[in-house]
């Protein structure tokens, strides 16, 4: 699975299948494990997020085929940035949900309904949120430290009247300005950028193929 960048004004203008078909037109980046070009190789149906409704995704796979070095499958799926890697909702709900209700304005239920999703969805993303940050904040205020900007981040780890998660969405919201500016993505995808695995169920594995020049502003 590689995910890859989608523009969020294209997204806005047309729709986000249609974007998505433009972004897949356009990708060109090269097998990861020996450098050789990638071949289209078929499409499958894919019929979530349900708010957004079917498409195709499409497949692709290194043209060295069997003399190709990588140990991984030879066909990967070309995942849109707006929905997070297995996941059946768009990530632009998901991260709604999630400030909305770790900053208290609605309830679990609350949410759960206007987003037209089952309460336990939400419980099971804030499980999985509520561990991310426990396991990756530290890395995200280390990242901060290095630009040498707003250093009161990093100090204690703790801000006045702000909850450990609204910290955590405005150092990811700080650390994409200041580091990769122009970045096509919201907080989440940003930070599955950095680390693939934060979302992912146990042994699964997902690439991350954003623009050379982000990855190039983070190290």
């Amino acid at each position: 699975m590689i995910i890859i960048p989608v523009c969020p004004a294209l997204v806005k203008s047309c729709s986000p299948v249609e974007a998505y078909r433009s972004s897949v037109k356009n990708w060109n980046e090269p097998c990861r494990h020996c450098g050789s070009s990638m071949c289209r190789d078929g499409s499958f149906n894919r019929l979530t997020p349900k708010e957004i409704g079917p498409f195709r995704v499409q497949q692709v796979r290194c043209s060295q085929g069997d003399k190709c070095p990588g140990d991984g499958p030879r066909k990967q799926s070309l995942i849109p940035s707006w929905v997070l890697p297995y996941q059946r909702h768009p990530v632009g709900v998901q991260e709604k949900v999630l400030q909305e209700v770790n900053d208290g304005e609605c309830t679990v239920e609350d949410a759960a309904e206007r987003a037209r999703v089952e309460p336990k969805t939400v419980s099971r993303w804030l499980g999985r949120w509520r561990m991310t940050i426990k396991e990756l904040q530290g890395r995200i205020c280390r990242l901060l430290a290095s630009t040498g900007e707003l250093t009161y981040w990093v100090v204690d780890g703790t801000v006045r009247g702000c909850s450990a998660s609204r910290k955590f969405f405005q150092q990811l919201q700080l650390l994409r300005r200041l580091r990769c500016p122009g970045f096509p993505g919201c907080c989440l995808v940003f930070l599955c950028w950095l680390w693939p695995r934060a979302f992912l169920p146990k042994g699964q594995t997902v690439l991350s193929r954003f623009p050379p020049e982000h990855l190039a502003a983070m190290m």
